[in-house]
């Protein structure tokens, strides 16, 4: 029994130095889940192709259209809103609900203007149909 336990703390110690040297890049969630997004009242950016152009990508901030070069200007506005708000602590949150066709690339540049503007992003997911 002594010997197992030893190869237990061995393996303990190998994994937590192993993992020490892991790095991490953007934690998301891939776009199929068992869990559920939280339901909150904060910024949504919403990304999808036009239907009658597929190579065009289309953006909505809380449903409303808006251009790709005003997206930035329009975060800034949320987080000084929110920032003058009740919930200072709180730190604001967008929720981003991409399309599955569009472009990686689009996704990691909207992911970079949230954490750019001290945003905690959460990429939005659609429950996977295998939930036990």
């Amino acid at each position: 029994m002594s010997s197992m336990t030893d190869l237990v703390f061995l393996l303990l110690v190998f994994f937590i130095i192993a993992s020490s040297y892991i790095t991490t890049g953007v934690n998301i969630e891939l776009p199929s889940s068992s869990t559920k997004t939280p339901q909150s009242k904060n910024i949504t950016l919403s990304i999808k192709l036009d239907v009658e152009n597929p190579q065009k990508e289309m953006f909505y901030i809380d449903k409303k259209p808006i251009q790709e070069a005003d997206i930035n200007s329009k975060l800034k506005e949320y987080k000084d809103a929110q920032q003058v708000g009740a919930d200072k602590d709180k730190q604001p949150v967008l929720l981003l609900r991409v399309d599955k066709n569009v472009k990686t690339e689009t996704t990691v540049r909207m992911l970079d203007l949230g954490y750019k503007n001290n945003l905690k992003v959460i990429l939005a997911t659609s429950p996977s149909q295998d939930i036990d």
